[in-house]
């Protein structure tokens, strides 16, 4: 894992996301997929509070694909060469799906296609109250923070558990923090060993 963004930059990034996302629940017969001659597919969601038309990320397109049962590779295929093929065929399944979707959006993309069921997450409510709990341990250390498109990961290690089996060759403890707000993985919060030569190396 990489260095990624500070701190800061993660705080201001997980604010600046809140006023740009929207969830909302819908039956899939709300949902109507059109795709453009160049492929750029749109999904047009009426949510009897106004209807929203937004993109579609590669992850949500993948989803839909798989909820509807409709390979992917095929699916691209379709959205590259036949695009009204496509939304006859995405539209007609949706139609016929009773199930109630969630529908993740972020800047007026949807990033995500989910159960109505999936319990959510949201990473700035973890950062805030994750965060000040592991600033407040002595000596530890945001060895790597990152925000990506499918997952926030906090890498932390501390010095309070710290074993030399040669010498120079220094071992701590930490824990790595991962969580996805678009269904790529639970909350997880798996130790971490954290060896000192092979950072160097």
């Amino acid at each position: 894992m990489k260095s990624g963004r500070s701190l800061v930059d993660l705080a201001h990034e997980l604010e600046r996301q809140i006023s740009s996302k929207r969830d909302l629940v819908v039956p899939s017969s709300f949902l109507q997929c059109r795709t453009d001659e160049d492929g750029s597919l749109k999904l047009i969601v009426d949510s009897r509070q106004g209807d929203g038309e937004y993109g579609v990320t590669g992850l949500a397109r993948r989803q839909i694909a798989d909820k509807l049962k409709i390979p992917f590779a095929y699916f691209e295929r379709m959205r590259t060469e036949q695009p009204q093929l496509l939304d006859r065929n995405v539209n007609t399944w949706l139609q016929s799906d009773g199930d109630r979707r969630m529908i993740r959006t972020l800047d007026g993309q949807v990033r995500a296609v989910l159960s109505d069921r999936h319990r959510r997450l949201d990473n700035f409510d973890l950062a805030e109250n994750v965060l000040p709990i592991l600033q407040r341990l002595e000596g530890a250390r945001f060895e790597s923070v990152e925000l990506t498109e499918t997952k926030m990961y906090l890498k932390v290690i501390t010095p309070r558990v710290e074993f030399e089996g040669c010498p120079g060759d220094i071992v701590q403890a930490g824990i790595v923090i991962t969580n996805s707000e678009v269904g790529c993985g639970t909350l997880s919060v798996p130790p971490l060993i954290y060896n000192w030569c092979a950072r160097t190396v």
